[in-house]
């Protein structure tokens, strides 16, 4: 394999891996909306005192 072919295949992997955190950010992101939807206030509360601040 070429060293060229490797940073491709580096490259390749290191997007796949970066979508792949992206995914699971967003997905974690709705869930957690979705959560906040069907909480009471008290339980919003206390889902806001859990994420970090600029989150």
């Amino acid at each position: 394999m070429s060293k060229s072919s490797s940073n491709v295949n580096l490259e390749g992997s290191a997007k796949a891996t970066v979508e792949d955190q992206i995914c699971q950010a967003v997905k974690s992101t709705s869930n957690l909306l979705h959560l906040m939807q069907e909480a009471s206030p008290s339980q919003v509360s206390n889902y806001k005192s859990i994420i970090p601040p600029g989150a």
